[in-house]
Order: C-alpha cells, then sequence, then structure tokens
C-alpha cells in the first residue's frame, strides 16, 4: 500500500486531496498537524511516497528538511501548494528537482497525474527505508526489535552500489540528528565498510555484524548529544562479561544514581540496566554461534552465575530460550 502525507494543509484542501487519493487503488492518506517532519519515517503505516504541504510554512531551513528527507528517501514526492501562482518563491523551489509547486484551485486531473506517477516501493527501497527508521528511532529496544527484518532486507544486497547507499543513509541521519563531528563522520564511513566488507556466510553471521554495526552507531549519536555519557559506554563497553549495576555506570561519571537513570532513559529510550542486557544476551548469541558453547558455559561467561536467570533473560530480550536458538542455527547449518 502506497501513502500521501497531508502535512499542516488548510482543511479544505486536505478534504479534496484525501477524496482524490481515495479514488485511486493501494493508496492511502494520512493527515498530519504537527510534529517534525522527520517523523513520516516512524509511521506505523509505512514509508510515503507523496508528501503534500503549504508554502505558506516553507523556509530556508524547511527547505534545507526537504534536501536531507530526499537524501534518506530518494522515491519521495513532495509538492508545495501556494495561494496563487505568482507567490510560488523559485528562489526556494529552483534547481531542486524534489521539489514541485502547485497552486490552487486544487485539480483532480493534476492530481490524479502527481499519484500515477508516484514510483511505489521495491524491495531496496524497503531496505534502505527501514534502516532509515530504525535510525531515526531514540529508542534502543526499538532498534533491537526490528534488527531481524532489517538483516533479511539487506542480506545478499551488499554490493558496492548498497554500501554506498548505506554511508549516505548513515550520514543523513546524522544531520537529522544533529551530529557535525568530522572524526564521527570518518568513523560511521569505517563502520559502514568494515561491516559492509566483511565476510559472512550466513544470514545470522550477517545479523551479528549489524547489531555490533547499529549499537556502535548508537553510541556516537548519544555521546554525542550527552558527552557526559561517554565514560558510561566506555565502562560498559569493556565490562560485558561481568554483571553491571547501574550505580558502577553511574559511578563511572560521576552522577547519582537518579541522574544516571533519567539520562539513560531521556538517550536511550530504556534504563542502562535493560541496554546491558541486551548488549550481554547479543554476545551470548556470538558464543553460540562461533564458539559453539553450551548455555551453562556462555552464561557463566557473561557473569550470570545462574543458569535459570540467564536463561529468563535471554527468552525476555530475545524471544526464544538459548537452546530454541542453538537449535535453530543447527537447522540453518544443516
Amino acid at each position: 500500500m502506497n501513502l500521501a502525507i497531508l502535512y499542516n494543509l488548510d482543511l479544505f484542501i486536505e478534504r479534496t486531496l484525501r477524496a482524490i487519493i481515495q479514488r485511486h487503488n493501494r493508496w492511502q492518506s494520512l493527515t498530519m498537524t504537527s510534529g517534525s517532519l522527520d517523523q513520516i519515517f516512524e509511521l506505523k503505516e509505512g514509508t510515503p511516497q507523496l508528501l503534500f504541504l503549504p508554502g505558506r510554512i516553507v523556509n530556508d531551513q524547511l527547505v534545507e528538511r526537504f534536501y536531507n528527507l530526499h537524501q534518506l528517501s530518494p522515491q519521495l514526492g513532495i509538492w508545495i501548494y501556494f495561494d496563487f501562482p505568482q507567490k510560488i518563491d523559485d528562489t526556494l523551489l529552483g534547481g531542486k528537482p524534489y521539489l514541485h509547486s502547485l497552486s490552487l484551485p486544487v485539480s483532480v486531473r493534476t492530481i490524479d497525474r502527481v499519484i500515477d506517477q508516484a514510483p511505489s516501493s521495491t524491495e531496496e527501497d524497503s531496505a534502505m527505508m527501514l534502516l532509515t527508521t530504525v535510525l531515526v528511532k531514540k529508542n534502543y529496544q526499538v532498534i533491537y526489535q526490528r534488527l531481524p527484518e532489517l538483516s533479511r532486507l539487506l542480506y545478499e544486497k551488499r554490493t558496492d552500489v548498497e554500501v554506498d547507499q548505506t554511508a549516505q543513509t548513515f550520514l543523513t541521519v546524522e544531520r537529522l540528528t544533529d551530529m557535525h563531528d568530522q572524526k564521527q563522520v570518518e568513523q560511521l564511513h569505517q563502520l559502514v565498510n568494515e561491516r559492509w566488507s566483511a565476510p559472512v556466510e550466513s544470514q545470522e553471521e550477517f545479523t551479528l555484524w549489524l547489531f555490533e554495526f547499529l549499537d556502535a552507531f548508537f553510541q556516537l549519536r548519544v555521546t554525542h548529544k550527552t558527552p557526559r555519557l561517554a565514560p558510561a559506554f566506555q565502562f560498559i563497553n569493556g565490562h560485558l562479561n561481568q554483571q553491571i549495576t547501574a550505580k558502577e555506570i553511574a559511578d563511572c561519571c560521576n552522577f547519582s544514581l537518579n541522574y544516571t537513570n533519567k539520562l539513560a532513559n531521556e538517550s536511550l529510550g530504556i534504563g542502562f540496566h535493560q541496554y546491558v542486557q541486551i548488549r550481554q544476551i547479543q554476545l551470548a548469541k556470538e558464543r553460540f554461534f562461533f564458539a559453539d558453547g553450551n548455555v551453562s558455559e556462555v552464561a557463566i561467561s557473561l557473569g550470570f552465575n545462574d543458569q535459570g536467570y540467564f536463561s529468563k533473560v535471554f527468552k525476555r530480550i530475545s524471544g526464544q530460550s538459548p537452546s530454541a536458538y542453538m537449535r535453530t542455527l543447527k537447522r540453518r547449518e544443516g
């Protein structure tokens, strides 16, 4: 199903466009009256192919935003309604092929043509758009939950072109999330090339690499916005083989426990305790995959003295028990 966003339009225009769009098969419309345009990548209805908005809200800053949206979603058509033809500002829209202007009155024939010519999403678009959606999200748990689907879409597509597209996606999201540090940009380039050029022999191995990649990107974004959390991530990265308490994380940042929890929830969408457990369970999967360890050995290697508790945490986070995960690996190998 294709999607058109009707953003902050006057009621008459919005109702007219909605009625026209409803006449087309496999098209739906969604009205947005507030919120950032970046939110169009987080909609449960999917990623839109068309965006309609009024010329009265367009300014230099928004046009720059349009460029970032276009970089993330090249198939997105952006159509701007102006009250009268003479009010169309060519200095803002000129030379930007992804921006289109419309003028009142609303022409049914024109909108029909816009819809008919709009590209439908391909599987390649879906992979890049899901990657965008995952990166724009500020909740680490959501990133982890979407990992299997993202891995499935990206696996087998690690060509040179896909590497370039993926790098561009990360760097555009970096601009949308206000990361401008050149060193971090270089690190992102290096991460993309390392992960996509690494020799992997199965989708499961690719999923393990992809998680490590997304986690590194998430850490870069969080520590850029909140540098005071950098010691927390450094501590966690160096102590995943043991049980880590929230107090230890707070102490290494010289924060109170309550303030540390507040920063974690603002930056991660979850507490540090849950973040650490996700990292440890993913590390456990790596050890099951690469070292063929048993449940007891892997649990102890990660600081879980109680195998039953380890299995409980593993199932809560991954959706299956360690034994079930290992059986899945063996079936895929067979």
